[in-house]
């Protein structure tokens, strides 16, 4: 099929489904117009082919000459920046974190063919103030980079590990408040370890400094504390397969985050048979549930999407609020996760993660909607 496609490939989120999104594409034989958004890096996923990168090079090649307004397009990119395009009929794969839109947004939006939102929540969202045609498309497994490593427990089955990953934020991942509220709990009990892999490269584009503010930024959150049961990773891991040994390496993951609209670390993690507890809101709760994950319920008081760096009260984009947790539930719900994890070492309902949602799944929903409003265009 003809098909203009411009996304981001890199080692991020976004970079990371752009990625997956356009393997499936090569394993159906499709040979999009690539336009990248930024400069290409594939040095995370260390196990693509050399076939995959020289598809993905031709494919880039040849776009300028190729490509044409009337052949429709799947971008996947933040709202801000996508009023552009290289097509009349552009279908956008883009994620809301918070609970309202601006004027900007559903203005932008409404000019797409068709929107992409991995979460349930941010559809009902997006449609309450008006944008039409959107479609709910969870992503997948990527089974090529993460997967089940056999190999002997981290402290040889002495203590219960925890996980908290995905990149520091305070206000919508609660990062510090889940860090504060596990050392609280467990911090310096030997039966227990946390691996910390919170690290933000969008603190700073100097690599010395930002490894400095981040180190701060967790310093701050334990107010100076030492716990020799925390273990902090205070770098970006590089490649796929140290990520996957690292969500290999604990035995529970803390996904209590207030807006996540998938949360890839946290489903990666439990589709390899780690054990959940999360926060019951947006995009999580389409994948999580009381068989794979320890639910805990969102406050009913929500917080302004306002932390002076990430968001800002406001501006064009960006405006609303995130959910918050109850502290003592959440411990609750650490402490019934300890006991899963003693009942059975792997959370069997996690592995099956791995057949409900697939990136060939997810890119069925893409193509399926490109032709439709393909045809009504």
């Amino acid at each position: 099929m003809n098909l203009n496609v411009t996304v981001p490939l890199n080692s991020v989120s976004l970079g990371f489904c752009g990625y997956n999104i356009l393997r499936e594409f090569y394993n159906r034989g499709i040979s999009p117009n690539l336009f990248p958004i930024g400069q290409p890096d594939l040095s995370s996923f260390d196990k693509c082919t050399e076939d995959f990168k020289f598809y993905l090079q031709s494919c880039a090649n040849k776009a300028l000459k190729n490509y044409s307004r009337d052949y429709p397009e799947f971008r996947l990119w933040h709202t801000q920046g996508s009023e552009t395009s290289h097509s009349k009929n552009q279908n956008l794969l883009t994620f809301l974190e918070t609970n309202k839109c601006t004027d900007f947004e559903v203005n932008i939006l409404n000019n797409q063919a068709a929107t992409f939102v991995t979460s349930s929540f941010t559809k009902g969202v997006m449609e309450a103030h008006g944008i039409r045609n959107v479609v709910h498309c969870p992503l997948g497994f990527d089974s090529e980079n993460y997967g089940v490593l056999n190999k002997p427990h981290a402290y040889n089955g002495a203590c219960t590990v925890f996980g908290l990953f995905g990149k520091a934020e305070g206000l919508r991942k609660k990062t510090f408040k889940t860090l504060k509220l596990w050392a609280a709990k467990y911090g310096n009990n030997p039966k227990y370890r946390l691996h910390l892999h919170v690290y933000n490269i969008f603190l700073h584009q100097d690599p010395n400094q930002c490894a400095e503010l981040n180190k701060q930024l967790i310093a701050q959150a334990l107010e100076g504390k030492q716990y020799w049961n925390i273990n902090l990773i205070n770098s970006y891991l590089k490649t796929s397969t140290e990520l996957n040994s690292l969500y290999n390496s604990v035995d529970i993951v803390l996904e209590l985050g207030g807006s996540e609209n998938w949360s890839l670390p946290s489903f990666n993690s439990t589709a390899i048979g780690k054990h959940l507890v999360a926060l019951n809101t947006n995009g999580v709760a389409d994948w999580a549930n009381e068989e794979n994950a320890v639910l805990v319920k969102p406050s009913e008081q929500m917080l302004e999407a306002h932390d002076g760096q990430f968001f800002h009260r406001g501006a064009g984009f960006n405006q609303g609020e995130f959910y918050d947790y109850n502290s003592d539930e959440a411990v609750a719900a650490m402490e019934t996760a300890v006991k899963r994890y003693e009942t059975s070492k792997t959370n069997t309902a996690g592995l099956q993660l791995q057949k409900d949602f697939t990136w060939e799944k997810t890119v069925d929903t893409i193509l399926n909607t490109i032709n439709k409003t393909q045809t009504a265009a």
